[in-house]
């Protein structure tokens, strides 16, 4: 009871000191760019070393995955502005000249906000967790059984679909060519909808590891990884595999470690490679100088500051914040659907969609949650954004406590990461495929009586 007493008062204290950091963050901002960058540097060093120890499964939990990715493409230029290095536009198709010519230091002051409004919500609404479970019954037999064919009909479909789907469109050329052009070849079709499917299969076989089927589901994944990585799939990659080992780890099949800093070194690198190829692609590939600097590859990342540069500039030109109207009008279209009376523009006409306001005042640019918040409700938007998606996190982090749970946790993540560089147009209908993919897993096994448990292995804060 001490310890556990002890645990509260001290996630009483980092949470009141992160807020009274992210107080200073908004009344007291850097004045420089190199200052705005070194800050918010500093501001997710803390955060992040916070999570870490206020979760069992530390930056492996589902709150500080979660943060770790959203860092990563919100500051990954971050140490290179600090330092006051221009940043190379790394073959960016539309360059790195908006770091200097928009307000990036009002973005990186709003990143740096909305990371300690997602750190304090998601430590608040954490705790110790009392035991998680599997089930040791032939109800819970039948749970994973049924989990683990789930995972390999999604996975059939996500990666078989997304092959024929790419070769019918630029024939078997377009899975060793460039990244621009298979962008080009595919930017209209069910490409969203196959990652999704790819992104809950990798949950539902880390949910289920050792069954057969889940088995042949890392083997699809394996053929979907070796063509994406060299086409420039990252965040088609890292998403699923991030929500994936969530999951092993939770069920203590993965252990937190120091040594996973090294594999993000190497993940870097892999990433800086992978830039340099998808320019010409895999084929072309030994005609050009390849890149192995981390750096380079953390900072390609770091471009979904982009977006919210750019919300505060439309601001900044005096367009009036869009009061929730960006997170309402996806729900009215996906009503629209189902009630004729409801009606909306067409979609590429809609400009409270975000991604087809950007794509057409801007570019292919992404967008982000931290930039929804904003456009919506300023900088307080942004934080509560966050906040919300922190406490989501945390709570279904600290209730993962038998196999259906687990499942629901990851699938849950799986939008909310495709989201850390997306608009929010796609989320509700991601949540309600999730939902439904849970209601599958666990509905049939509760018409079998409780089921036994018995506790995954815990893990102590902090290891």
């Amino acid at each position: 009871m001490r310890g556990s007493r002890w645990t509260v008062r001290r996630r009483v204290v980092w949470a009141l000191a992160l807020t009274a950091l992210l107080v200073l963050t908004i009344s007291s901002p850097p004045t420089t760019l190199s200052l705005a960058a070194l800050w918010s540097i500093a501001i997710a060093a803390i955060a992040m070393w916070v999570i870490r120890n206020s979760f069992p499964s530390g930056l492996l939990s589902a709150p500080g995955s979660y943060f770790l990715v959203l860092t990563v493409f919100h500051l990954g230029l971050a140490p290179t502005l600090a330092v006051g290095v221009k940043p190379p536009d790394l073959g960016n198709p539309l360059g790195a000249s908006w770091v200097t010519q928009q307000d990036t230091a009002g973005a990186l002051r709003v990143v740096s906000a909305s990371l300690l409004g997602f750190a304090v919500a998601a430590i608040a609404f954490s705790r110790p967790r009392r035991g998680g479970s599997s089930v040791a019954n032939a109800a819970h037999l039948a749970e994973a059984r049924r989990t683990a064919r789930l995972g390999l009909i999604l996975a059939s479909i996500g990666v078989g679909g997304w092959l024929l789907f790419v070769v019918s469109r630029a024939g078997l050329s377009a899975l060793t060519g460039s990244y621009g052009s298979y962008l080009e070849q595919t930017q209209a079709g069910a490409l969203p909808m196959l990652y999704l499917s790819i992104g809950f299969s990798a949950v539902l076989a880390a949910a289920t590891p050792g069954r057969a089927e889940s088995r042949m589901v890392v083997l699809l994944l394996g053929v979907f990884g070796l063509f994406g990585a060299f086409l420039g799939l990252r965040g088609e990659l890292l998403f699923p595999a991030a929500a994936g080992a969530v999951v092993l780890v939770r069920q203590g099949r993965l252990r937190p470690s120091y040594r996973w800093a090294l594999v993000g070194l190497l993940l870097l690198s892999s990433i800086s490679v992978i830039r340099t190829v998808r320019q010409v692609g895999i084929r072309d590939a030994g005609s050009i100088a390849v890149d192995i600097n981390p750096m380079n590859g953390l900072a390609e990342m770091g471009y979904s500051l982009r977006p919210v540069a750019e919300v505060l500039e439309w601001q900044a030109l005096g367009e009036p914040t869009l009061a929730g109207r960006t997170y309402t009008q996806p729900l009215k279209r996906l009503v629209s659907t189902f009630i004729s009376t409801v009606e909306v523009p067409s979609a590429e006409k809609d400009r409270l969609l975000m991604n087809v306001r950007v794509s057409q005042d801007v570019g292919p640019i992404g967008f982000s949650p931290v930039a929804e918040g904003y456009v919506n409700f300023g900088l307080t938007g942004s934080v509560a954004a966050l906040a919300l998606i922190g406490a989501l996190l945390g709570i279904l982090d600290r209730s993962a406590n038998s196999t259906a749970d687990l499942v629901l946790l990851g699938l849950v993540m799986v939008p909310l990461l495709i989201n850390t560089r997306n608009s929010f147009v796609p989320v509700p209908l991601q949540l309600i495929l999730a939902a439904g993919l849970w209601i599958l897993v666990k509905h049939p096994g509760r018409r079998k009586g409780r089921p036994q448990r018995r506790p995954y292995p815990l893990l102590e804060p902090g290891t």
